[in-house]
Order: structure tokens, then sequence, then C-alpha cells
């Protein structure tokens, strides 16, 4: 007996470059963390249809958000994005943010402010240079981050079409001093350039756990379609294609 065709049978997954999370082009093209869990489910459901859409996050971002048919595979499951999106049960786990930093200057960060890193500390300092992409938040550190960091002359977003590569010469340069990120990203970095970092556990979210979700559109189709992710998420995270890109982005 075939399985019926339903509003909800076909599953639209919505992408876009941010790597190691979904990469779009380059030495690891479709192997991100995220293409693979998509390539996971397409696996373990060969019954439905799926549908890829690359497009720019701000794209993704409003489909999402005027409840067109959209899931997308990588989201945080947080309390403050249940007004935007259905969430899935979760897939996966990650460890939270730290700081980046180049390894001639992680020493003297470490000594200053121990490690775990005290982030606040080491804000309020005053001495060190800040960088992070366009539109990137840190979670709980993010009121803090507003408060004393963000318009002071000691934070720098640094934009372009490859803006975390560019961050990233930055602070191997000595143009700026640190940033915040995973450490998938890290990884991803010098798994794509000849240069080296070091990452710094932080004391003010290091026992949070970064639990991650399929988020789909607040709509009837939505709504089947998260009844039927779900059903499949235990085969497919547990498939190779998966674990493989978890483990890569995520080692130590």
């Amino acid at each position: 007996m075939g399985v019926p065709t339903t509003l909800a049978s076909d599953i639209v997954w919505g992408i876009n470059h941010v790597p190691p999370f979904h990469i779009l082009e380059g030495e690891y093209e479709h192997q991100g963390m995220c293409d693979a869990l998509v390539q996971a489910f397409i696996n373990a459901s060969p019954h439905l249809e799926h549908e890829i859409k690359a497009l720019p996050a701000s794209r993704l971002s409003a489909l999402i958000q005027n409840n067109q048919n959209v899931c997308l595979p990588c989201m945080i499951l947080k309390p403050s994005d249940q007004s935007i999106a259905q969430f899935s049960n979760p897939t996966n786990t990650y460890p939270p943010h730290g700081i980046i930093t180049r390894p001639e200057l992680a020493e003297a960060l470490t000594n200053k402010f121990g490690n775990p890193i005290d982030i606040e500390a080491l804000v309020l300092s005053r001495d060190y240079s800040f960088g992070q992409p366009p539109g990137r938040k840190f979670g709980r550190l993010q009121g803090f981050l507003d408060q004393e960091l963000v318009d002071s002359p000691q934070f720098s977003v640094i934009g372009g079409s490859q803006s975390s590569h560019n961050l990233f010469l930055m602070l191997r340069s000595g143009r700026i001093d640190y940033t915040i990120d995973y450490l998938m990203m890290k990884n991803y970095i010098e798994s794509t350039t000849s240069n080296e970092f070091v990452f710094i556990p932080i004391q003010q979210n290091r026992d949070d756990a970064i639990v991650g979700a399929v988020g789909c559109s607040k709509n009837a189709w939505g709504t089947q379609a998260l009844e039927l992710i779900n059903e499949i998420i235990p085969v497919a995270i547990e498939d190779p294609v998966f674990r493989d890109a978890y483990y890569r982005w995520l080692q130590e």
C-alpha cells in the first residue's frame, strides 16, 4: 500500500550559505552540518517529495514570518522564536559560543581574564577590539554586549559577501583581537585557510546547551510537515552522512 499524497507530503527546505552549517560553494560544497542533515532527512523518507530552496537569509526569514511553506533545518530551539516558527523535536546539540582569537594573544587573554574567559571583564577592560559579521546574536550574552560593547570604539561589524572570511583575515592580521562564535566556525576557517586560531570557552555561558531543531512555518502545512519530520528524526540523526559532518565540524 502506497503512502497517501497529502498537503504535507512535500517538505520545502530553506537554506543559505552560512558555513559550516550550510556550505553552498568551495571545497566543502554541500558538506555543511545542516546540508548533511537535510540529506539525512531525504534518505530517511524516500516516500516524500523534498524541495530545497537556496535563498538569502533575509528572504528565508521573510518566508517563515509570512507563513509561507518552508522549513529551516538548523534553527536553535529557544522560546523567543516560538512566535515566528513551530519546532520539531531536537535534532542535535552543540557547544555554546566561545571566544576565538589568534594563538599569540590567547595566553595573554586567559592570564588576564581566566579560562573559561570572563567575557564581562574582557569587554570592560576596553583594551581589546572585537569584530563580528552583520546581524549575529549571541544568546544570553547579547544583553551585556548591547549595553557595553556595541557602539563602543572597540566594536566593529565586518561585512561583505565573505564576511566571516574577512573577519578571520582581520583577526589573523591583528586588526581586531577577538570574535565570538561557535567551535565549528573555528574548525571550518582552519580547514579552508592556512591559519590557526584558538577557541576559549566563556565563563558566563559555559553550561548552556545549544539545542538544534527544524523550524517550520506556523501554518497547517508546517504542522503536518513537522509531524512527518518528527517521525523520521530518529533515523535521520543516525545517518552516517549526518554523523560524519557533525563530528567533522565539532571536533575539539
